[in-house]
């Protein structure tokens, strides 16, 4: 919870922030360029952000099934790790899980943006009808894309 929660909102806010802003002042990333662009830096700075977390839920989860419970917990993850290998041992293997994350989360967003326009049609159709639809509960929107 500690590590998901706050990355899955910078994953969101930088995802739809990154495509907007492409979409709105760039000429040469639009569409579905936009939309990679934009999943794949959300996945590459939310784990960037992540990382140490996952690192002490990788330690906690590893332990022996025996291990007293006051051993199992993030402050006594975190200070066994640190005395036995300091801070770099927090970001072991940061730099293929960020090379990684580029490609998935890119191809995860655009599949999305697929998924949801074949569903329920562009953004920019989800605007026009609720506009067009004053008060109607429940219109699903993307306006400003």
């Amino acid at each position: 919870l500690l590590r998901d929660t706050p990355t899955t909102g910078i994953y969101f806010c930088v995802y739809e922030s990154t495509e907007r802003g492409l979409q709105a002042h760039s000429k040469l990333l639009q569409g579905d360029t936009a939309t990679m662009f934009g999943g794949g830096l959300a996945g590459v700075l939310s784990w960037a952000i992540a990382y140490p977390a996952d690192t002490l839920k990788s330690y906690i989860q590893a332990l022996p099934v025996d291990t007293p419970a006051r051993e199992r917990t993030i402050a006594s993850a975190f200070r066994a790790i640190y005395s036995g290998h300091g801070l770099r041992c927090f970001y072991r293997g940061l730099g293929p899980c960020l090379l990684r994350a580029f490609p998935v989360n890119a191809v995860t967003f655009l599949t999305y943006a697929r998924l949801r326009d074949a569903l329920v049609g562009p953004p920019k159709a989800h605007a026009t009808a609720s506009n067009n639809s004053a008060g109607t509960a429940g219109t699903v929107g993307h306006q400003g894309r």
